[in-house]
């Protein structure tokens, strides 16, 4: 940022606009001859930069720098600055953006100073803040040097100096704000703790003392005011109230009297009504048992088949289950097999990989061994001038000589074995054809005697792999038989619960073919599941229900019709066709209000059940809107409350309806039946669970035995084919032929040998001249440097043996290793061998399972044939009394009707008796209440209109 332009206009000596622009961004210097307006210039500038020191500008106030003190007319004075701001490095953070930044300054002659930055006033604070970020500060003493002061800073000490370098660098004004502003803030603080204490031990104590004294003699005259208007209001309530509830009362009263005579004469019709019918349906049901005897015989004699085909059928589907379990438990055998076979190559590469590092660490390991043992021989040969070990010379000399013995051994043997292994060749030429021919005319004997050798090690392999402990069968035996004493327990409990339950009981026949049995989703009762924390409330569940629970429960009700039309059903049901039924919600206000009312002795009855969600409809139509009650008083409370307003069961079973209706007493035979259904449901889980262990155990019983017969037949089997090896081995060693064939076979391994030998020698050979060349170089450094030779012998030993200490360590953990490595592939061979006899007795098993599974399914058909015929018969005389039950279902519906209607007037009898005698109460007490009131204020008589 520099200087661009300078303006001035009513300035000292500049009394027009006069503009002195295009400034150099090095200008530093002002010519001219005297009195031109030189200095005024500088002191134009300086005044814009905000100089407070008005000496410096040769000035004695504000008014002396406008033109002639004003004299002239001119009573302002105005300089403008213009500055480059195209060096955003140097620029004031607030104006980067601006390209110019234009400063103004101006005075009034009796007026105000005021600052404009492009054209915006601000405060000559703001001004002097943008030039401090600039590192330009006017009122720096040593800011402005006049001409008389160059002498002076030059005779300047150095403290001197340096409070001017300060003072130019802007760092001693911030230290004089520093101390000015820390002096302001202690006189401050003492002023502040001064004004604080007395506030606090004087004014606020009083100015409370006199507040609370205000507001209670306030509070107590508002209090005592509305007291006196309140208790007149509320006493006046009082004698209305009254008033009017002794004339409703008496109302009340008359009403009820005249519909307690009305309900009275109802009744006694009623009764005659009721006991006509009686009579009437005692006749029709005597005619029906005289004309229907055949009919009940069938029916037994279809019990029976039910029975049958109820029993099949449980074992139908326990046989499906016990399939889709193997064919799954084959599955992860299969898998298991598969796994275990790649754990097994895995564990062998494994074996193979750290017995290859091992061979090469204990070699590593030997070497290094036989390295110190040499190196700290030749060391103490060559200090103390004594072998190591008496009657051996270990220097340089003898290793030299020992070596090249070596070397001249290790060339005779690579001579020697040479030479054999030219007469092994020659010897192989002559033998060879004659193996030939002896091979093709014993081919067959050779061929079965390296097949037995094979099957015996494979017989050998296989019984390794198997683990057997003839203990184990007695315990298996056991298990079997408890499972199955278990299992015919738990079936003879069924059998008698399901005999009991005959109401239970639904059975239908396909009304087409190719009937989908799934959109039949069975009774109310036998779809839902009582929880066991729950089943103290089954008889209140089972009331809450009613006859629904024997209603059977459809996907639509096309599928209803096709049952009732078509699927010959032994008994008149009920269908709830699911897309058909109304989906009953009860508000969960009502909920949390009776939950609010009886904590913790109330329930939805829906809330206490289980069901799948495709039957959720049926299941809120049933139990959706009762709730169930701990006991009676319970009971009373949520149902007769207008915000619940629910009918409500008790757990002994006794029913609540908002509509006063109460239902109650002795239990009816049937109950428990849903109790009953649920401990069933819970007896055929146990008994699949039972059946599916029983095979298990069967099966691992079939496993152990089939192990047992391999195991024998596989010892027979090793007996034979050793004895046919035995024999074998003998006719072969009596035979000439199989000698010759030996002969060249060990000819052959002797001339593979003597190859490896040579190889080995030649090997041996190249590293032994490497010694020597060796310890030929290192007895010329020793005679040239005896003591270095020796520190570096010193040296290596140390290495050597540090490196043998890393190793030693190293060679355990790598044997320890492979022996582990090899159990792990032995176990993991045994396992497969289990789990592959495991697959082997698992699919025999599943053959057996289907067999009995295919059995089964055409006893079952017999019996369904067996079945159809006996309900054509059904049918047949279903067809005879159905005028009967039509007759006694038309007189029963009228009975009930007549009964609920003459149990509805006694009930509303007793309800108007128990109103009648409290409206009585309650107006004896009104007209008491009444009387207390005129007689205990005394202006209720003056001010009644």
């Amino acid at each position: 940022m520099y200087i661009e332009e300078v303006i001035i206009e009513g300035f000292k000596s500049y009394a027009t606009r006069t503009v002195i622009g295009k400034w150099d961004p090095r200008f530093n210097a002002i010519t001219g001859l005297n009195g031109t307006g030189k200095s005024n210039i500088l002191d134009s500038i300086c005044f814009v930069l905000g100089i407070t020191n008005l000496s410096h500008v040769r000035a004695t106030n504000l008014q002396d720098l406008v033109y002639k003190k004003g004299q002239a007319g001119i009573n302002k004075a105005s300089v403008t600055i213009v500055f480059n701001n195209d060096d955003k490095n140097k620029s004031p953070p607030k104006y980067i953006n601006c390209p110019k930044i234009i400063i103004t300054r101006q005075i009034i002659i009796g007026g105000k100073n005021k600052y404009l930055i492009n054209s915006k006033n601000e405060t000559q604070e703001t001004v002097s803040d943008m030039f401090h970020s600039v590192q330009l500060n006017i009122q720096n003493p040593n800011f402005l040097i006049m001409q008389g002061k160059i002498t002076q800073v030059l005779n300047m000490k150095p403290s001197q100096i340096l409070g001017m370098v300060e003072e130019a660098a802007g760092t001693r004004l911030y230290e004089d704000r520093k101390n000015k502003a820390l002096k302001a803030i202690e006189k401050k603080d003492g002023k502040l703790e001064h004004s604080a204490l007395l506030l606090e031990t004087e004014i606020i104590p009083k100015l409370e003392e006199l507040r609370e004294k205000k507001r209670v003699l306030l509070e107590f005259q508002k209090v005592n005011s509305e007291k006196e208007r309140l208790e007149k209001v509320v006493v006046a309530y009082d004698y209305t109230f009254q008033t009017n509830q002794i004339e409703k009362f008496k109302e009340k009263k008359i009403t009820n009297d005249e519909r307690k005579k009305h309900l009275n004469s109802m009744k006694s019709i009623l009764g005659q009504e009721i006991a006509e019918l009686e009579e009437e349906v005692n006749q029709v049901t005597a005619d029906r048992a005289k004309n229907g005897g055949a009919y009940f015989e069938i029916e037994e004699q279809l019990k029976v088949v039910n029975k049958e085909m109820a029993k099949l059928k449980t074992q139908h589907t326990l046989k499906s289950q016990t399939i889709k379990d193997e064919v799954e438990n084959i599955k992860i055998i299969d898998q298991n097999v598969t796994d275990l076979c790649q754990s097994l190559e895995t564990s062998k590469l494994k074996t193979e990989d750290l017995m290859n590092q091992s061979k090469t660490t204990m070699l590593e390991f030997t070497n290094k061994q036989k390295y110190i043992n040499e190196t700290e021989n030749l060391f103490q040969t060559l200090t103390t001038g004594l072998s190591a070990k008496e009657g051996q010379e270990n220097g340089y000399l003898n290793q030299l000589s020992v070596a090249k013995q070596e070397q001249n051994n290790c060339s005779s043997e690579i001579q020697q074995l040479k030479l054999r292994l030219s007469h092994l060749q020659e010897e192989i030429k002559v033998e060879e054809p004659k193996a030939k021919i002896a091979r093709k005319e014993n081919a067959s004997l050779l061929a079965e005697l390296e097949s037995n050798k094979n099957i015996l090690q494979m017989i050998n392999s296989e019984l390794n792999c198997i683990s057997f402990d003839p203990s184990l069968e007695q315990g298996l035996v056991e298990k079997k038989t408890n499972l199955q004493q278990k299992l015919a327990e738990v079936e003879n409990r069924i059998e008698k619960l399901e005999r009991s339950m005959n109401s239970f009981e639904f059975k239908y026949s396909d009304p087409c073919e190719n009937f989908d049995r799934s959109k039949v989703k069975g009774l109310v009762a036998t779809l839902i599941t009582i929880p066991k924390e729950h089943l103290n409330k089954a008889n209140a569940l089972e009331v809450c229900a009613g006859g629904k629970l024997y209603q059977v429960v459809v996907e639509d009700e096309k599928v209803g019709s096709l049952l009732i039309e078509k699927g010959k059903l032994q008994k008149r049901v009920t269908i709830i066709p699911l897309n058909k039924i109304s989906d009953f919600k009860v508000q969960a206000e009502r909920i949390a209000t009776a939950k609010q009312l009886a904590p913790g002795a109330v329930d939805l009855a829906l809330s206490l059940i289980g069901s799948d969600s495709e039957v959720q409809k049926a299941m809120n139509f049933v139990f959706g809107n009762t709730l169930i009650c701990r006991d009676p008083s319970v009971s009373k409370k949520v149902t007769f409350d207008k915000r619940v307003n629910m009918r409500s069961v008790t757990l002994d079973g006794d029913v609540y309806d908002p509509s006063g209706q109460l239902t109650g007493g002795a239990r009816s035979n049937s109950s428990g039946s849903l109790l009953k259904l649920q401990n069933l449901q819970q007896l055929q889980a146990e008994a699949s669970t039972l059946q599916i262990a029983f095979k298990r155990a069967e099966s691992e019983l079939h496993d152990f035995q089939s192990q047992k017969q391999l195991l024998t037949k596989m010892k027979e089997n090793k007996t034979l084919k050793e004895h046919e090896l035995k024999l074998l081995e003998e006719r072969m060693n009596n035979n000439p032929h199989f000698r010759v064939i030996q002969n060249v076979e060990q000819l052959i391994q002797r001339h593979k040998e003597t190859k490896e030998s040579i190889q080995t020698s030649k090997e041996k050979l190249v590293k032994l001249n490497e010694k020597i060349v060796s310890i030929e170089k290192e007895m010329s450094e020793l005679n040239d440097d005896r003591d270095t030779k020796l520190k570096s012998l010193q040296n290596q030993i140390k290495q050597a043996k540090k490196e043998l200490a890393r190793l030693e360590p190293l060679a355990s953990q790598m044997e320890q290793n492979i022996l582990l490595s090899k159990e792990d592939s032995v176990q993991l061979e045994l396992e497969i061998e289990k789990v592959k006899l495991q697959s082997t007795n698992a699919n025999q098993l599943l053959s057996q399972l289907k067999s009995e599974y295919s059995q089964i399914e055409s006893e079952l058909k017999i019996v369904e044939a067996k079945q159809n015929q006996w309900l054509v018969k059904l049918n047949e005389e279903k067809s005879v009394l159905a005028s009967f039950d039509k007759e006694l279902q038309a007189l029963e519906k009228s009975f009930k009707i007549k009964n609920q209607q003459l149990e509805d007037v006694k009930l509303e009898i007793q309800k108007l008796v128990s109103e009648t005698s409290s409206i009585a109460e309650s107006l004896q007490k009104a007209e008491k209440s009444l009387n207390h009131l005129v007689k205990s204020h005394t202006w209720i008589e003056d001010q009644k209109q």
